[in-house]
């Protein structure tokens, strides 16, 4: 099948205006983006940077929110997220039945459809609009009264017990639309008369930093609050705002920031505990292992999403990826969940990698050549949901997007079933699984914009009996923890006379370490300040220990020298971790007594 053709057609005879953002397709950096050390408790969105130009948005983070049904009360809500060195850039799509804008410039657009985004700068998580929040407002309208124009727009600033309007700050968005025979401000017989019915809107809103008081992008690690909240008019004044709120997270409060979502910025690398490897747990339907999987939305057939379509239950079908920014596409879109039992997993075992594996056995696009890639998101999933209930608009919300793997189109017509694997590192998820004693629930959506991109996978429900390796397998690596070291140094240079402090962290895996780290050439033990259960030998002139830590327990030691060196040279300190098996070192770089190079200052034309 052919997805998004029959609908491309009509929607190019809409009265539509669609979004233009800052377009083209832009070099994605290569391979996984980095996942996430610290697993979360709410909803929360990863996102990474964009070096170079700006932001793209078929690779941006996504997130979702809302549900759409055979009537017109409800709204369903795409958000793409991404950033550079100057700005973040939101990017929402709303499907919106039934789109109301402002009569005149002197109403409130948050009476009518409007999107309100909160950020929370500081991620202090506090119970009260603080002075680090703030919230930005935008109306949607038909494309007469262009972009940036301040009527549409509300923004505001936390005082630490509510929020002031007062505020203000500069900020750019657009606007996109589309809508079948009656236009905004007109419902028609919708839905009795689907063509009657809007297709939506869309706005894209750009933030720089410095118009948050900030001297340039977050740093990496950084972890903001986020909220997102959906105005929705669907009838003429006096008649009020009908249709229920749609936010995210779902426990979003605009007046307390500690109910919000999270945006974390150039997360940290995730990096399982040091362990030894000692097994392999391959889950997969046809070799006994516990495996759910459905697809939801429109599939192969575009037949999802547009008035009803959206409560079909695709349990015992392939699997489909598809998103668009093209509004009246949307019932082509599809997300895919998948459910892996992890009981065959011995208990007490590190996850050091796991790979999720979906084979490609079609695209959509009549003509190979028009087939664009898609950057395939993963996303764990926090809630339960059954194989054959599943649909659009019951599918669990992302709890958070950990990894993507550029998925291409297939241009000929090989390789034969199961098609061309594609593999996610699914490493951080099975590992915050398995610590909960849960199945692994994770979801697959992308960020696409363009024509022709939905991606088809085999499912598990594909024939036993025809190359079952083409089915959904989760391939997980485990094994036995092992000790581990950090060290590091409060300074990377100093002088004479200098105090440098030492660090060392040591993790436990049940048996007995022995620690042992000479006080560096350079440099003369600063008495009494060993800390962490750890003592100086002044005979050996090193700092030690011993103990069994288990593998849930960690030791830090902390200690002190003085340099005592008068001449340029590099101090190194190299602590060994031995037990019964492992010989463990980790040291720490000091430069002491360094030479300064002035370069010199060039003017030109001045």
């Amino acid at each position: 099948m052919n997805t998004g053709t029959l609908w491309q057609k009509i929607g190019a005879l809409l009265a539509a205006l669609l979004l233009l953002g800052e377009g083209g397709i832009h070099p994605a950096p290569p391979g996984n983006p980095p996942q996430t050390i610290a697993a979360t408790t709410t909803r929360r969105v990863n996102v990474w940077k964009t070096v170079s130009g700006p932001v793209d948005d078929n690779t941006a983070s996504i997130f979702w929110f809302g549900h759409e049904t055979g009537h017109n009360l409800y709204n369903y809500v795409d958000v793409r997220v991404g950033y550079t060195s100057q700005y973040l850039r939101i990017f929402v799509t709303v499907i919106d039945y039934n789109l109301w804008q402002m009569p005149s410039e002197d109403k409130d657009p948050r009476l009518y459809d409007a999107v309100a985004i909160y950020l929370d700068t500081a991620g202090d998580r506090a119970t009260t609009p603080q002075p680090d929040d703030y919230f930005f407002v935008n109306g949607w309208r038909h494309s007469w009264p262009g972009e940036n124009k301040d009527a549409y727009h509300r923004d505001g600033r936390g005082t630490g017990s509510g929020w002031s309007e007062s505020w203000s700050a500069q900020w750019t968005e657009s606007v996109g639309y589309s809508w079948y025979n009656t236009g905004p401000n007109n419902n028609g017989n919708c839905p009795t008369a689907p063509f009657d019915c809007d297709a939506g809107w869309s706005t894209v809103i750009t933030l720089t930093f410095s118009s948050l008081g900030l001297p340039g992008p977050p740093a990496p690690g950084a972890i903001w609050g986020l909220g997102v909240y959906l105005y929705d008019r669907d009838a003429a004044e006096p008649a009020a705002l009908v249709s229920p709120p749609a936010m995210w997270p779902e426990t979003f409060n605009a007046n307390n920031p500690s109910t919000w979502g999270e945006i974390a910025f150039d997360p940290p690398r995730y990096t399982p505990r040091p362990a030894v490897a000692t097994g392999t747990t391959v889950v997969r339907r046809d070799l006994g292992g516990n495996v759910a999987d459905a697809y939801v939305g429109g599939g192969g057939n575009c037949d999802g999403g547009y008035l009803g379509g959206g409560d079909v239950n695709h349990g015992d079908e392939g699997l489909f990826v598809a998103s668009q920014s093209l509004i009246g596409d949307f019932p082509c879109w599809s997300k895919s969940y998948l459910r892996f039992g992890l009981t065959g997993i011995p208990p007490g075992k590190v996850i050091i990698s796991a790979t999720l594996t979906l084979h490609l056995w079609g695209n959509a696009g009549y003509i190979p050549s028009l087939s664009l890639p898609s950057y395939i998101h993963l996303f764990t999933v926090a809630e339960d949901w059954s194989e054959h209930t599943i649909i659009w608009n019951n599918a669990p919300m992302a709890k958070e997007n950990l990894t993507a793997t550029w998925v291409y189109p297939r241009t000929d017509q090989g390789p034969d079933f199961p098609g061309i694997p594609y593999t996610w590192d699914a490493t951080q998820a099975v590992a915050e699984a398995y610590a909960a004693g849960r199945p692994l629930n994770i979801a697959l959506y992308t960020a696409d914009t363009h024509f022709d991109s939905s991606k088809y996978f085999v499912s598990s429900d594909a024939s036993s009996d025809w190359k079952p390796e083409g089915k959904p397998t989760l391939r997980v690596i485990w094994g036995e923890p092992a000790p581990g070291v950090e060290k590091r140094v409060n300074r990377p240079t100093a002088r004479t006379d200098d105090v440098l402090s030492y660090t060392i962290r040591l993790r436990g895996a049940g048996t007995t370490l022995y620690l042992r780290d000479p006080i560096p050439a350079g440099t003369v033990y600063k008495p009494g300040s060993v800390v962490g259960g750890a003592s100086y030998n002044a005979a050996g002139n090193w700092v030690e220990w011993s103990g069994v830590l288990s593998a849930t327990q960690q030791l830090t030691v902390t200690f002190a020298v003085t340099v005592t060196a008068t001449g340029p040279r590099a101090i190194v300190n190299t602590a060994t971790v031995t037990d019964t098996a492992n010989t463990l070192t980790a040291s720490a770089t000091t430069i002491a007594n360094g030479h300064s190079v002035y370069l010199p200052v060039v003017l030109r034309n001045w």
